[in-house]
């Protein structure tokens, strides 16, 4: 992932945040100061006078990242997902609801987190973030997971060119597909197999629809099929 941001940062990064940053992103158990200082082989006192030595608006742009991936966005892709943090035992912190986290099946109390990375299959980037609140705890100032990935994608520098976009099957609507082709924007993205669309006048779920039938010997096939007045391709893959 982003262990070799780790270790090349004194040459791309001169701000110790991006290392805290990154300590952040790899700890895997509870994000504390000695679990972080581990992840980045350094001191737990290190990291605390670094710290207490930071103004309380000092805040980290994801123009270094921008800046970072530049030279070679174009070798990888974009990525939109969402994560759940929990926060289980949490009375006081501002945004947290109920949850639901598609690794477990199971909802918590905590923050839903839409990350946009990039990524060359063999490290990911983060570059931009947003928090997503529910109804109740949002009101008025409500937005949908879409919207919100939307806003993400569109904050990124033109500048920055990735061979298209990797999402999964909870942003694959009508509406995030208009927009991404309005933008002339590449995607694949991972879709439910009850997903009914029509190909050569068929009329069926991607699951049982004839021309998704892998022939003998095939390990992939692909149509073009219109779904909602969209017309996609899609491709079934034998299972390994």
């Amino acid at each position: 992932m982003l262990h070799s941001i780790i270790n090349n940062s004194k040459k791309f990064y001169t701000n110790f945040i991006l290392n805290f940053a990154c300590g952040v992103i790899l700890t895997s158990q509870r994000k504390t100061i000695p679990s972080i200082a581990k992840t980045l082989n350094t001191t737990h006192s290190s990291i605390c006078r670094f710290l207490k030595k930071q103004r309380p608006y000092v805040s980290f742009s994801p123009q270094r990242f921008f800046n970072y991936i530049k030279p070679f966005s174009h070798d990888g892709f974009f990525v939109i997902d969402d994560s759940v943090v929990t926060k289980q035992f949490s009375k006081f912190i501002e945004g947290t609801s109920e949850v639901f986290d598609t690794i477990t099946n199971r909802s918590y109390l905590g923050l839903s987190l839409i990350t946009l990375a990039w990524t060359n299959g063999n490290e990911t980037i983060p570059l931009v973030y947003a928090l997503w609140y529910n109804k109740d705890v949002a009101k008025e100032e409500y937005k949908t997971k879409i919207a919100l990935a939307q806003e993400l994608i569109l904050s990124i520098p033109s500048s920055i060119n990735a061979q298209g976009l990797i999402f999964d099957g909870l942003y694959v609507t009508k509406e995030m597909m208009e927009f991404l082709m309005q933008k002339n924007i590449r995607f694949v993205a991972r879709a439910a197999t009850n997903r009914v669309v029509e190909s050569d006048g068929v009329k069926r779920s991607l699951k049982q629809h004839p021309a998704l039938k892998l022939r003998r010997n095939e390990h992939s096939r692909t149509i073009k099929a219109e779904w909602h007045g969209l017309m996609l391709y899609y491709t079934v893959e034998k299972g390994k």
